[in-house]
């Protein structure tokens, strides 16, 4: 599956904290050039970044491991864990794809952080773009009914960025 980062915090260089679930077929083709060159089989996150000079997809990394938002692929009908489990202990698991519904993946410390660095330095843009956000249908990195305490433990840590 594929995503698209929507906002990180800190904001230069940051963790993704806000991510949606995006088809995009040159982003995969890319990606998937890029892992079966290499020889590489597993689990991996392939990050690029569209240079807005060209228009050029550029690699940023290889990340050969789960990731923060590898949920974010389940809610979309690619369960990676499940599917590396699959290709590993059982007859090979069938090819997922997504459904092809955008989702969205909250990292709910790095976005309550962004939302205080948004308010610091009265990004009015983000701002405003931030409830419409969250009503759509997400998975969140910590938040459970369940069991809310690592949520609220995140959020309530205190989550400077460096220099500050």
């Amino acid at each position: 599956f594929t995503a698209q980062k929507l906002h990180q915090y800190p904001p230069d260089f940051g963790l993704g904290c806000l991510v949606r679930s995006r088809v995009d077929l040159v982003v995969e083709e890319l990606g998937l050039r890029l892992l079966r060159a290499i020889g590489f089989t597993g689990i991996a996150e392939v990050e690029f970044k569209r240079d807005a000079r060209d228009g050029v997809y550029r690699l940023i990394e290889l990340n050969p491991r789960p990731w923060d938002q590898h949920a974010l692929g389940a809610a979309c009908g690619v369960d990676v864990a499940y599917l590396a489990y699959r290709d590993h202990c059982e007859p090979p698991a069938p090819r997922a794809a997504s459904d092809g519904h955008e989702r969205y993946w909250v990292g709910e410390a790095g976005l309550w952080g962004a939302t205080k660095e948004a308010i610091r330095t009265a990004d009015l843009g983000f701002l405003a773009r931030l409830p419409g956000l969250l009503v759509r249908p997400r998975v969140c990195a910590l938040w459970s009914l369940d069991d809310p305490r690592p949520a609220w433990r995140a959020l309530t840590a205190r989550h400077d960025p460096p220099g500050r």
